[in-house]
């Protein structure tokens, strides 16, 4: 009998590629793109448009394969996109949506399904990481909390007393303010923003304004303009982020570099000793001098210097990674760029074998990160000067007791030759004597021409800090050696968890005691506080200049227009620094600073009768807008009006015996007409 055999389905053994499992592969391709631009719309439509950072952080996460834990892709795959954001929104400046969230985020999401498409990759959740990413995020949150508290409990105006000393804080807030304005980059709209961005700023690196702007656009569904006090608080929230995020990469960056070998029990004491250092210490006196994009180049830096001590093992991936946070320095803060760039080439020699293994791609790569880092140096060389370099400018000193006892600490274990052996250990090293050369180098250069450091030397040895830290996860403390996990008797007590847990309070108390300045600087902390301490009892809170610009703002429109006058602060007194930090927050808030800054006294000090008239005629009748409580200014001012009609000027007056600041419009006296006394202040305008 002849058995008849059953044809193979036609469906099921069609071949790869071909038939309805083909259509309904790029039926569900069809899907998932539309879902790339239906959330963003909708979220956009229901004012929640927040989520879609988050979302693109998780799904550009998801598609890495690089990191042992869920917390080392988010990492990697924040630096992908602040480097994706940086150079995308180039092409953004110009195109017809600038930087509105329904076209960014639909956009990168797009471009996310063209990678998972071209690479086969399919999203995919690393594991939790367990005890030691949980020990990394609770040091971060503490830390985080530490630096909320202060703004939590005060109002706006006490928010902003904070930080008003920060005079960087305007420049950078002006920066954000006109990349909001124009959709784009400013340096690609210069003509645009002659009056809202003072014009030697224009070219400023934008890196961490152009994230800002962009994320302020998604938390409030918006690309226009909002409330000047709305508008502050998020800026300090993402100022106090960026510093946040800075110890973050610290932390991270430490637990990366000990690797999947360190001691649990071990690591916590170092955390919470790197965290508490940059809390109690130097990184607030940066915080409290408006550091914004410092910080963000340095929270790179931190990311990038753990990324060469120990590589990703995907090679692909590590030279992906390696070139975002190059791009990213560069749009951020370039000062950082050379030792960057001088331990980028050390890594691709001393990995030559696993570079030559993908040449193609390490040569394209290589080429595509050499130009796109040139790109904002070249674009800030007309504003930029050799000079520079000595510049003088406000800035702590940094505490050197407290530096030199972290470099014994990291540094005493290259003392022995074995150390030197271990790849990890001798990259920190390489890195360690790069940054502390680099400060060296330029302390003998500027001793030498100006007989003292300044400014950039400081920078550097926060660079150097920075490197450092990080490098304390190469130690025997937090590694007494790779590869050996198992301890007992008295090794294991010294590293177990109560031995951790009672050496955390010690660490914090030690830091709080020891980290204040060690060296005279300008508003420093109180008696032997550290800065971290004073900043916490609101020592260094400034609530004279933040109560006058609040009551300016309070006499401006809601949302200031840069057609508005340019605005000047000219407060009574001795505290010049009412009038200095009030003219800068003045003109950044006020959307003027571009055409107020030429008006404004010198440094803060208050113009004479004569010098006042001279500065007025000298603005070329330019309409300004004088904010005073002196009656002496106010009579000059009143005087001038009368006597030139054509000089076209609004003044705004706070009464005398005021209690705080009230300003009001004072009419223009009639030509010929005497001039009115200074107005009182009325029975409700004075202190209870």
């Amino acid at each position: 009998m002849t058995v008849l055999k059953e044809l193979p389905d036609a469906r099921v053994q069609a071949p790869a590629g071909t038939g309805p499992g083909r259509r309904a592969h790029w039926v569900r391709v069809l899907v998932v793109l539309l879902l790339c631009w239906l959330v963003p719309v909708a979220a956009y439509a229901l004012k929640a448009a927040v989520i879609l950072p988050v979302l693109m952080l998780v799904a550009t996460a998801s598609l890495l394969r690089g990191g042992r834990t869920m917390l080392d892709r988010l990492v990697f795959a924040g630096v992908l996109l602040v480097a994706a954001t940086c150079l995308f929104t180039l092409a953004a400046s110009v195109w017809p949506w600038g930087l509105h969230p329904v076209a960014l985020a639909g956009t990168g999401f797009t471009i996310l399904l063209g990678i998972a498409l071209a690479t086969g990759r399919r999203p995919e959740s690393a594991r939790a990481g367990g005890l030691p990413d949980l020990m990394t995020l609770a040091v971060w949150a503490g830390f985080s909390v530490l630096l909320a508290i202060p703004f939590l409990t005060r109002d706006a105006v006490g928010r902003l007393s904070l930080v008003v000393a920060g005079e960087d804080l305007t420049r950078h807030y002006f920066i954000i303010d006109g990349i909001r304005e124009v959709g784009g980059y400013t340096f690609q709209n210069k003509a645009d923003l002659a009056v809202t961005v003072k014009e030697n700023f224009l070219a400023y690196p934008q890196g961490s304004h152009m994230v800002s702007a962009v994320l302020e656009n998604f938390v409030w569904s918006s690309t226009g303009r909002v409330g000047t006090g709305a508008s502050v608080d998020l800026y300090i929230f993402f100022y106090a982020a960026s510093l946040a995020l800075l110890c973050l990469a610290v932390v991270w960056g430490i637990r990366w570099v000990a690797g999947p070998s360190a001691s649990v029990w071990r690591f916590l004491p170092v955390a919470v000793a790197a965290a508490a250092y940059l809390f109690f210490g130097d990184a607030t006196a940066m915080f409290l001098r408006g550091f914004f994009s410092e910080f963000a180049g340095l929270g790179l830096l931190a990311v990038f210097a753990a990324l060469t001590m120990r590589p990703v093992q995907r090679s692909r991936e590590q030279l992906l990674l390696l070139a975002a946070l190059l791009v990213s320095i560069a749009f951020t803060y370039y000062l950082f760029l050379p030792a960057a760039g001088l331990m980028t080439l050390y890594w691709l020699a001393a990995n030559r074998t696993r570079v030559l293994e993908i040449r193609w791609w390490a040569a394209v790569t290589a080429v595509a990160t050499a130009v796109l880092v040139a790109l904002p140096i070249v674009v800030n060389l007309s504003e930029s000067k050799a000079e520079e370099l000595n510049a003088m400018g406000g800035i702590s000193p940094v505490n050197r007791h407290l530096l030199y006892l972290l470099l014994f600490v990291v540094g005493i274990g290259f003392a022995a030759r074995r150390t030197w052996r271990h790849p990890v250990r001798r990259t920190a090293g390489i890195w360690l004597v790069l940054t502390a050369g680099a400060g060296a180098g330029l302390y003998l250069y500027q001793s030498f021409v100006l007989d003292e450091t300044s400014y950039y030397f400081e920078k550097v040895l926060h660079q150097l800090i920075i490197v450092a830290l990080v490098a304390l996860g190469t130690t025997r403390i937090v590694v007494p050696a790779w590869g050996r996990r198992g301890r007992t008797g008295i090794a294991a007590v010294a590293t177990g968890p109560w031995t951790a847990l009672a050496l955390v309070p010690c660490i914090g108390v030690a830091f709080l005691l020891t980290a204040g300045p060690d060296r005279p600087v300008w508003r420093k902390p109180p008696g032997t506080m550290s800065w971290g301490e004073a900043y916490e009892r609101g020592k260094m809170a400034h609530p004279g200049p933040a109560e006058a610009v609040a009551a300016v703002l309070d006499a401006l429109p809601a949302k200031p227009s840069p057609e508005d006058r340019a605005n000047v602060v000219q407060l009574s007194g001795e505290d010049w620094q009412r009038n200095y930090f009030g003219n800068q927050w003045t003109g950044a808030l006020s959307r003027t600073y571009g055409k107020s800054w030429p008006s404004w006294p010198t440094r803060g000090a208050q113009d004479t009768p004569e010098q006042l008239r001279a500065r007025i005629a000298d603005q070329g009748g330019k309409p300004l807008r004088y904010f005073t409580d002196d009656p002496v200014t106010l009579r000059t001012l009143q005087e001038i009006r009368r006597d030139s009609p054509g000089v076209d000027l609004e003044v705004l007056f706070s009464p005398i015996g005021a209690c705080g600041y009230d300003f009001a419009v004072v009419p223009a006296p009639a030509p010929g007409a005497p001039i009115a006394p200074a107005p009182e202040a009325t029975a409700d305008q004075r202190c209870a």
